[in-house]
């Protein structure tokens, strides 16, 4: 359940947009919006109201007003005052009127954050404070996460959804082992290759977990995602060399010289066809670098 102060009531009422305004909309969907009792009589004074929605917010149910309630109010506005902060009476009231009930207050009023204060709950934030592109963004900087939605969750949660990212291929380092996605994304580093992942060999050091390959492991990545279904699985390594011609090694084990990545189909249906039909042995190199022209050369 939420309270609303207000300043977001009359945003609503005529109609501004605001994440506020949006979150009471789903909220009064939802049925989980309290009145306060300051904030009924602010609102309702509006000669200009439609009776019909007069009607409406009368009917919402009212935050009680407990005992010593004016007291602590008094108090509350007392302190703010204290730090020579603007504490406006209903504010202090509808603050306290917060307070007393253990209820999220939704507001465009940023004077409320000094009885937050006051009240020993500046550390905890407002949920509209919550910047959700930011932390998105913060998010997403970690290196297994592809991407991030983060959105608030009324009254006192953050949802957050991620898609992460799938290890592709491994590229071999002093030390150790890079997991790395089809994008060149380093995901971690391990002691030890783990199977079943192609090897890539590219020019440069690799970076930390978080960062990219260098571009100049562009030809590569272009190579590892669009292995055709032909013979990708016995593709156990994509290796670029410092002009950015590419080469496979197999399982067979027979290497393929790619060349460059242009006109990737047509050298893939000279590999297939060759991998099908030719009398290969171990050692062997198939040249696809010429299209429709592929050379068979022994070890």
């Amino acid at each position: 359940m939420i309270a609303v102060d207000t300043s977001t009531w009359i945003a609503f009422l005529q109609g501004d947009g605001g994440e506020d305004t949006d979150l009471l909309d789903r909220a009064l969907e939802d049925r989980q919006v309290l009145m306060l009792p300051v904030v009924l009589t602010e609102v309702l004074s509006d000669p200009r109201l439609p009776a019909e929605v007069s009607q409406t917010l009368s009917e919402l149910p009212l935050v009680e007003i407990g005992s010593g309630y004016w007291q602590r109010a008094a108090e509350l506005r007392a302190k703010v005052l204290a730090k020579r902060r603007k504490a406006r009476l209903g504010d202090a009231l509808i603050a306290q009127s917060c307070i007393d009930s253990g209820i999220p207050l939704l507001t465009r009023d940023r004077d409320f954050r000094a009885f937050a204060a006051a009240a020993g709950l500046a550390s905890h934030p407002p949920l509209l404070d919550v910047n959700t592109g930011a932390a998105a963004t913060a998010i997403e900087a970690l290196p297994w996460v592809k991407s991030a939605q983060v959105r608030r969750s009324w009254p006192d949660g953050v949802r957050i959804t991620l898609t992460e990212r799938t290890p592709a291929a491994v590229v071999a380092h002093t030390g150790g082992f890079d997991l790395v996605d089809a994008t060149g994304r380093v995901l971690a580093s391990q002691p030890s290759a783990p199977s079943g992942l192609v090897h890539l060999v590219v020019p440069g050091t690799v970076p930390a977990a978080g960062a990219s390959l260098s571009p100049a492991a562009a030809p590569g990545l272009a190579v590892l995602t669009s292995l055709p279904a032909a013979f990708a699985a016995q593709v156990s390594t994509v290796s670029v060399d410092a002009t950015g011609q590419v080469s496979l090694a197999l399982t067979s084990p027979v290497s393929v010289l790619l060349g460059s990545t242009a006109e990737l189909p047509a050298k893939y249906e000279d590999v297939a066809s060759l991998l099908a039909g030719a009398n290969l042995h171990p050692g062997d190199v198939l040249d696809v670098t010429v299209p429709d022209s592929p050379v068979v050369t022994g070890p």
